[in-house]
Order: C-alpha cells, then structure tokens, then sequence
C-alpha cells in the first residue's frame, strides 16, 4: 500500500511563524522602548524559550489522543470539565483580542490598497474589515493545505519585502543608540519590565495551531516540531530586526511623545524621520 505524502515542512513552518507575527509587530520597539535592545533582545529569547518548550509540550499531550482532538479535549479529559470551561475561556479571551487586532490592521490595510488602486470607489473601514475577513474565511474554509499555501506565499513576501525596507535602517544602526550610552537622564530599565511582558508574550501566540498541524501531517511529530522550531525561530530573528532597525536609529528619549499618543506607528515613523530623512 502507496504511503500517504505528507504536506511540506514549509507550509507548517509558515502558519507558525504567519500566527505568531502580526501587524502588532511594528509597535514592540515603541512598547518595550523601556527595556531598551539588550534587555528586548534577552526577553525576546526568554519568551521564545518558554513558549517554544510550553508548544512542545502541548505537542506531546496531543499526540497521546485521537486525531483532531483540540484543547477543549485535552482539557476536557486531563483536568475534567470546570478547568476546562477556565481554559475555554482564557483561549477565546486571547483569540477574539488577537482577531481583533488583526481584523483592524488587516481592514486598514485593505482599504489602503483599495483607495490606492481603485481610488474612485468610496469605502469606509468597516467594509474593508469586512472584506479581508471574507478573503481569509474563503480560504479557511477550503483546507488546512489552503492556508499552508496562503501563509507560504504571504510570510515569504513579507519577509522579502521587511529585509529590503529595513535594509537601510539596519545599516544605519549606531551602537551608542542601541546601547543607550547617549542618554543624559533616565538610564533605568528593570521598573519597565512588566509592562514589555505583555507584548512580548501576545509576540508568541501560535500554539492554537498545534492541534491542527497534529492532524495535518498525521501525528508524524518530527514534523510539527520542525515546523515550530523553524516558524518560532523566522518570527524572533524579525522580531529583534525590527528592534535593532528602530532602537538602533532612534534614542530613547524620543519614544516618550510616542507613547504619550498611544504608541503610534505613523508618529514612530514620523519621529524616526527626523534621523533619518531617507524615509521621507
């Protein structure tokens, strides 16, 4: 009897990272600018550790039922029904924050694009939103193989498309900026720890996928933790990029006015503009 090919290593490692990063990403130097770049950097890969260690072990307990099983049956069985009402709970708490989070960046995003190509056709924010949840349903709804496919082709272009735009900024990275030996004034870091947590936490939140990449190869589980070594590992190397293409060109001082508007990115950039005048 044939064997049954499984789905690539890629596609797997793409819906990790494709979860995992999000348009959130952009304003992790501007709420972790308390720490700074080392003290990013060491949380960045203590997170990533533990979350990495926390989706193995997820990996694990699922591999012991049946295939499809997701957390509700896992918790269901191992921890019987009020610890799993607590877990449903907790899951759809951070997952509808998440949506929504990606449904906002994702509808402005959409409308963006629309006013730029099709300028002539009014759409407000809400349709926009509307619309890139319908393109992403459609392709949900087809398979897992869809989404593979979806999230191979937009990680890979938005991995191109980061490392060309921040090229520049890399480049121009000051090691006196990034180790804050410029400052005059408020050189402390361990107070602002627990506010970077949070942030550096929802950074890598991907293990809703697990169960699914269980019964997409199979319960063949060199795979799904390849995919989760490689995915998880492709979002921390953007993850500190972007931190040292930010926190290496702008000083520390200036995020202060940012966070005061609420972490903007376009007041990021325009506050980065100001040191460097080749993004305008």
């Amino acid at each position: 009897m044939k064997q049954k090919k499984l789905p690539s290593l890629l596609g797997g490692s793409m819906i990790i990272a494709g979860t995992a990063i999000g348009a959130g990403m952009l304003a992790n130097p501007t709420a972790m600018s308390g720490i700074w770049f080392l003290g990013s950097v060491i949380l960045f890969l203590i997170i990533w550790g533990i979350t990495t260690l926390s989706a193995l072990m997820l990996l694990e307990a699922n591999l012991h039922f049946e295939k499809g099983a997701n957390f509700d049956t896992i918790t269901t069985q191992l921890l019987g029904k009020g610890w799993n009402i607590f877990n449903g709970i907790s899951v759809a708490f951070t997952l509808y924050i998440l949506t929504y989070a990606y449904i906002t960046s994702g509808g402005s995003i959409t409308k963006s694009l629309l006013n730029r190509f099709v300028p002539e056709l009014p759409i407000n924010h809400t349709f926009a939103a509307l619309l890139f949840c319908l393109a992403l349903a459609l392709f949900v709804s087809i398979s897992t193989k869809a989404v593979d496919r979806m999230s191979t082709i937009l990680i890979s272009g938005m991995v191109i498309a980061f490392f060309l735009s921040t090229t520049g900024l890399l480049s121009s990275a000051k090691s006196e900026i990034l180790l804050n030996t410029v400052a005059h004034t408020e050189t402390s870091y361990l107070p602002y720890l627990f506010s970077a947590i949070p942030t550096c936490l929802v950074s890598f939140g991907y293990h809703i996928c697990v169960p699914t990449l269980v019964n997409y190869y199979d319960k063949k589980s060199k795979k799904v933790i390849y995919s989760i070594l490689i995915g998880s590992l492709l979002a921390l190397i953007i993850y500190i990029s972007w931190q040292m293409a930010v926190q290496g060109n702008l000083p520390r001082g200036e995020f202060a006015p940012i966070i005061s508007k609420g972490g903007d990115v376009a007041t990021l950039l325009s506050a980065l503009n100001r040191y460097i005048p080749v993004l305008s």
